[in-house]
């Protein structure tokens, strides 16, 4: 009896793992796909032609949510924000300068120069802010689940003694 109600309770952790996971990632692609229905309503073809650097920004907070935190190769909420930014400001500067080209040093330059121009304000700062409360929160409990199911999934492969039989059974 014991095993048996571990092993549901196993099942149900892991299901919960997986509906979270699924509906975060939903959220994810959810957000992207209509920040890109409204983009291409509101800006046509201008958008369209350069939706590739918001639709790397969504892959990127895919990733991210995947990714696990503490190792080596874990991705960096801030380094893919600052990216999306960074890739913007150098995609709206060669847009609504488009009458010279620009060499890579002179791109270079810009970017690296970003934070001293300070192109969109305070609004990378701010949305940075709610996408790190909401992402960090949901891979935070997203891990949780996933070692919670490990540790019942493990719980379950114990072998218990007879004692622990014989005790279960008389306080029942």
């Amino acid at each position: 009896m014991c095993v048996l109600v571990g092993l549901c309770v196993c099942v149900h952790v892991g299901l919960c793992v997986c509906v979270h996971v699924g509906l975060c990632v939903e959220l994810i692609s959810s957000s992207g796909r209509e920040l890109h229905d409204m983009f291409t309503r509101t800006y046509g073809i201008l958008y369209q032609q350069n939706s590739q650097v918001f639709s790397k920004l969504f892959h990127d907070l895919r990733a991210y949510f995947h990714s696990g935190s503490g190792t080596d190769n874990a991705m960096s909420l801030d380094r893919v924000l600052d990216g999306f930014f960074s890739s913007l400001l150098l995609r709206m500067f060669t847009l609504l300068n488009s009458q010279y080209v620009f060499d890579e040093r002179y791109l270079s330059c810009i970017a690296d120069r970003s934070s001293d121009l300070v192109p969109f304000g305070d609004v990378p700062q701010k949305l940075s802010v709610q996408v790190k409360r909401a992402l960090v929160a949901a891979r935070t409990f997203h891990q949780g689940l996933t070692v919670g199911a490990h540790v019942i999934s493990s719980l379950t492969r114990v072998r218990y003694s007879r004692i622990c039989f014989i005790v279960q059974s008389t306080s029942v």
